[in-house]
Formats: C-alpha cells, sequence, structure tokens
C-alpha cells in the first residue's frame, strides 16, 4: 500500500524525468539541425548589412523612403 508521500516523490520523479526528456530532445533537435540554423543566420546577416549598404547610395535610398512612404514601415 502506497503512502501520501511515496505518491509525490513519484510524481515530482517522473515530472522531472519529463522535464529531461524534454529538455534532451530539444538539443537533439538543435544539434542535428545546427548547419540549418547556422545557414539562415548567415543568410539574415548577409541580408541586413547589404540592405543597409544599399540604403546608402541615393536611388536605393529615395525608392526605400518612397516605400515608406506608402506602406509606413
Amino acid at each position: 500500500m502506497s503512502t501520501p508521500a511515496f505518491d509525490f516523490a513519484t510524481l515530482v520523479n517522473n515530472t522531472l524525468s519529463a522535464i529531461g526528456n524534454v529538455l534532451s530532445q530539444i538539443v537533439t533537435a538543435l544539434s542535428d539541425n545546427a548547419a540549418v540554423i547556422g545557414s539562415i543566420v548567415g543568410a539574415i546577416v548577409v541580408a541586413g548589412v547589404a540592405f543597409s549598404l544599399m540604403r546608402r547610395t541615393p536611388f536605393i535610398g529615395r525608392l526605400v523612403d518612397w516605400l515608406g512612404g506608402i506602406f509606413r514601415f
């Protein structure tokens, strides 16, 4: 016959095991997809740098200002 303290300890143990399993699966998924995540981050950085450099040119700067006037971004 189980006692309330034993049941609580089992509940805590099962909860911690479930949290550990979830964290382990997240780490596994991130490590398996590290190359893809790195490529996406790299592409965003390159696009941001290219956009900031292109915005300095007169034509692109005026075009972005004109589009900003239309779409308010």
